[in-house]
């Protein structure tokens, strides 16, 4: 029997979402915690969108930004980032 289109999108969306589940707690285990992991900054974010480092800097200022300020210094953790840009695609979608 042929499984539902519906059902099988769903299937895999709990696939993927399960597997990035196990992931993390690979990760936890492996004693990279995210308090480990280095925090990036303008520039990295700018290479990354392919964007100039100003206007990197202007979207770190930005309410919904997970900013972490160090000082005068601004960064970010890179899977706050990460879920940032995912939940900005989202709201350009609707």
């Amino acid at each position: 029997m042929a499984a539902n289109p519906i059902e099988e999108m769903f299937r895999e969306i709990v696939r993927e979402e399960v597997g990035k589940a196990i992931a993390e707690i690979k990760e936890m285990l492996a004693g990279t915690s995210r308090e480990k992991e280095k925090l990036i900054g303008a520039e990295e974010i700018s290479e990354f969108l392919g964007i100039s480092k100003r206007r990197a800097y202007e979207l770190m200022e930005l309410k919904s930004f997970p900013l972490v300020r160090i000082g005068t210094r601004k960064k970010v953790h890179p899977k706050d980032f990460e879920r940032w840009l995912a939940e900005q695609k989202e709201v350009s979608v609707s």
